[in-house]
């Protein structure tokens, strides 16, 4: 189940290629936050496994879309002075958060 979502994620990062043109940086966000918000929704309602997964591939589109997007916004905005870091903690962050919490979150139950 946990698999589903990296591939939500692969597709939703992949969709920014054509999608973040359309709706910019900052839309692009919101609409990937949106689509996290709705993923959940689904997650939190589902009474089966293929409800959860759709659930998860759903959160994980929304959540690939601002993975692609927040580290480049994030670099073009930021001063000069702290633009590596800043970039460096999103990207930890990323990999900590996102790749740890769902396998720590599945081997508990």
């Amino acid at each position: 189940m946990t698999s589903v979502y990296n591939l939500g994620c692969f597709v939703g990062a992949m969709s920014t290629v054509w999608t973040g043109d359309f709706f910019g940086r900052p839309r692009q966000i919101l609409v990937g936050s949106t689509i996290i918000a709705i993923g959940a929704i689904i997650q939190t309602a589902s009474y089966s496994v293929p409800q959860m997964m759709v659930g998860r591939v759903v959160a994980g589109l929304g959540t690939g879309m601002n993975t692609a997007t927040a580290g480049v916004w994030q670099a073009e905005t930021s001063k000069m002075r702290s633009r590596g870091k800043l970039v460096i903690i999103q990207m930890v962050r990323v990999t900590l958060y996102e790749a740890n919490i769902p396998s720590t979150m599945s081997s508990l139950t």
